[in-house]
């Protein structure tokens, strides 16, 4: 008895031993949180994770709380990229290169509804994303130069808190969308010009009708995605809405793209922009690094997404500052238009508005986009 009492207290140890190994064998989200001090992840006012700034960082550096401004938030999702994909349950493929940092401007970057994309793209081992801000904070608002604008905070404070905090040192490419485009993008080319990184920009934002002048450097590298169901079209026509955003990009500058869906809600599908968003982003980073052969891979690449998925539209990219190359798209049809010069804009005779999306606006488009 004695023999048989050990022999289950072994069997029940042994037991115990190896529920506990398997146990720190599985990939758990709390396992990985008590690994660092700076993988916690907060819930931003749109929905969206926001990683906690971490509390060990240093005081006076730009990720820490003693320099940020009441209206910055400046987060770095230090573990959603990089853990395992919640749906494969397969461990991160460590990427061979350092990952490009991809930094999105949190308003009007639609964190919140399309917070899977980025959150997907941030276990793509190419990127390493950060959510800069947050959507509906105090400062998400246009600055007073807009009809509908107000003193600071506002989109060109917090702009400038993000240059202030070191921000586009650590970003090779910068997604920005709405108001992001329309205000943010063109403070940082306003500030630092031609240092700025390369930018995916959703809806188009700083190609349009705005109150100030856009200090857009001729070697900027741009992407810009706009929608033919998107607000900002105003009352253009497609054709019209395209070539008017065609016709503001610097005569100069020869390294700017489009890509125009009719489909295109002002807050992009998540299909659509899952399907294109890593293919912008190395598209402008390969065009950056003068890897024009790379950059034109991506963009058959972005035509097969598109076009295979039952979208119609036009992807425009220009082949020397001033020369663009048209390719219609429809599903299962990519047909090349001849090259053409870019339009120059025609002075209205009674000029419109600056088109503005209010918090009313998007909450109409969060509307539309969950019907």
């Amino acid at each position: 008895q004695a023999i048989l009492a050990r022999g289950a207290c072994a069997r029940l140890l042994f037991g115990r031993r190896r529920f506990s190994a398997e146990a720190m064998q599985r990939p758990s989200l709390a396992f990985a949180l008590s690994r660092s001090q700076t993988q916690h992840i907060e819930v931003a006012a749109d929905g969206s994770p926001c990683p906690a700034l971490s509390c060990a960082t240093a005081p006076n550096t730009p990720h820490s709380r003693a320099t940020a401004t009441p209206h910055s938030r400046v987060v770095t999702p230090a573990l959603t990229p990089v853990g395992h994909s919640p749906a494969s349950g397969r461990a991160p493929v460590q990427a061979a290169a350092r990952p490009d940092g991809v930094s999105v401007i949190a308003p009007g970057g639609g964190t919140g509804i399309n917070g899977a994309v980025y959150a997907e793209l941030g276990r793509d081992p190419r990127f390493r994303v950060d959510i800069v801000g947050q959507s509906r904070a105090p400062y998400d608002c246009y600055p007073e130069t807009w009809a509908h604008g107000g003193p600071a905070p506002n989109l060109v404070s917090f702009a400038q808190d993000v240059l202030n905090q070191g921000v586009l040192e650590r970003t090779d490419c910068l997604v920005c969308g709405s108001r992001g485009g329309q205000v943010v993008l063109p403070h940082f080319w306003q500030m630092r010009g031609r240092d700025v990184p390369p930018a995916v920009v959703l809806n188009g934002g700083v190609a349009m009708n705005l109150p100030t002048r856009v200090s857009w450097p001729d070697s900027a590298v741009t992407f810009l995605m706009i929608g033919g169901q998107d607000n900002f079209r105003g009352q253009l026509s497609c054709e019209e809405y395209v070539m008017d955003t065609k016709s503001r990009v610097p005569p100069g500058n020869g390294t700017t793209a489009i890509l125009y869906v009719e489909e295109m809600q002002h807050m992009p599908q998540s299909q659509l922009l899952s399907a294109v968003l890593p293919h912008l982003i190395r598209a402008v980073l390969l065009w950056k690094a003068d890897r024009i052969d790379n950059f034109l891979e991506e963009v058959r690449l972005i035509l097969r997404a598109v076009s295979s998925a039952g979208w119609h539209g036009r992807l425009l990219y220009t082949k020397a500052a001033g020369v663009w190359e048209e390719i219609d798209f429809s599903p299962y049809q990519v047909g090349k238009r001849q090259p053409t010069a870019a339009r120059m804009a025609q002075p209205q005779e009674n000029p419109v508005a600056p088109i503005e999306h209010t918090r009313k606006e998007e909450m109409k488009a969060l509307w539309r986009a969950a019907v």
